[in-house]
């Protein structure tokens, strides 16, 4: 037996990170999206390490002793290996690594990277050190749905005519789904996303001042109790004006009819 995995990381990144890898049980390759059944091989003897070459790209390839172990490994979660299976295998190998990179950043960004164990679902939320280093922001509610609002118009406007689906339940966290993208399209919304999120840091002590000013009683704003709605507005990408344009259109039109 085999595991494949990307040059980059190792076998405890793997882990820790939800990160993917390859299998191989006999002639068979599969794709471990976030290596479920690592710990298996664990416990398993290891022959050699090497590099190998899978659909033209560069792995680390790590051989177990016997074939016949396989009989005492249970294994799920696996994806047979094809192209298309490949190119989520590359995905996630950008997720895994700016996950573990962020962790090196110099400067607080925004937003927080996580994986999850669901598909190529990542989740977004604010970054913990971020929030405890302005705790008197987090503790006005208005800027906090102020906040959420500014996060889903940024994701919108980054994501706009991508094929990602994104959502959010509940403010302050988002969730993306990255499976219908390339590896190509993956680096490329990367960068824009880590320069995006540190900029945003660079805003949000303006944005809380401006608030104070101008919206004082953001709080009790009627958007808030549709924040479904405004939500799912903000992350489609579309002009505001145009929304707010068709609003009022509505209104005058149900204000005309004698009821």
């Amino acid at each position: 037996m085999k595991v494949y995995f990307d040059k980059e990381l190792e076998i405890n990144d793997l882990m820790q990170y939800y990160g993917p890898c390859i299998v191989q049980i006999g002639s068979n390759l599969y794709v471990d999206l976030h290596s479920t059944n690592i710990l298996n091989f664990l416990m398993l003897e290891s022959v050699r390490e090497y590099t190998d070459t899978l659909f033209g790209e560069e792995l680390k390839c790590v051989e177990y002793l016997q074939e016949n172990q396989a009989n005492f490994v249970e294994f799920r979660d696996l994806i047979p290996l094809d192209e298309k299976s490949f190119e989520n295998f590359k995905v996630a190998n950008v997720i895994v690594k700016h996950v573990k990179m962020q962790k090196g950043y110099t400067s607080v960004p925004l937003l927080s990277v996580e994986n999850t164990v669901y598909g190529m679902e990542i989740s977004l939320s604010l970054n913990k050190q971020y929030m405890l280093a302005h705790t008197e922001y987090f503790s006005n509610k208005g800027f906090v749905h102020l906040l959420d609002f500014l996060i889903a118009w940024m994701l919108g406007q980054m994501l706009k005519g991508e094929n990602i689906k994104i959502a959010s339940s509940e403010p302050l966290m988002y969730k993306m789904d990255l499976s219908q993208i390339s590896e190509e399209k993956a680096l490329m919304l990367e960068e824009k996303f880590k320069n995006v999120n540190l900029k945003m840091v660079d805003v949000i002590d303006g944005l809380y001042d401006l608030m104070l000013r101008i919206l004082p009683d953001m709080e009790n704003f009627s958007l808030i109790e549709n924040r479904d709605f405004v939500v799912k507005m903000f992350l489609s990408g579309q002009p505001l004006s145009k929304f707010v344009q068709e609003l009022r259109t509505i209104d005058e039109l149900f204000n005309s009819i004698r009821i």
